[in-house]
């Protein structure tokens, strides 16, 4: 059976691969400057999404390495406020590629 947390890791790595492959294919061999200045955009969220990926996991092993910081830790909840950066990033790409922000608009 698979559990509920690869199943989120499996959304939120889709997610970062579509920030950082499928946002950024453009038609024409020389893209213009707005959309070069997209696919920054799209890179840097796609690669804070695989960052938060990375610290959830990092969390998770934690447990297994030192439990007394595991615990202070999982006060502040590390993996509602990693998620939540991923969907955030993730959100940010959406609107760049929906050109919701004049500065990037063609």
């Amino acid at each position: 059976m698979v559990s509920a947390s690869r199943c989120a890791a499996l959304l939120f790595i889709v997610l970062a691969l579509t920030s950082l492959f499928l946002f950024t294919k453009s038609d024409t061999p020389n893209p213009s400057p707005k959309k070069q200045m997209g696919n920054v955009w799209y890179g840097v969220c796609g690669w804070a999404i695989l960052a938060c990926i990375a610290l959830i996991g990092l969390h998770g092993l934690l447990q297994n390495f030192d439990k007394a910081l595991y615990d202070r830790i999982g006060g502040c909840k590390p993996v509602f406020w990693l998620e939540a950066g991923a969907v955030i990033s993730f959100g940010v790409a959406w609107l760049v590629k929906g050109e919701s922000f004049e500065f990037l608009r063609d």
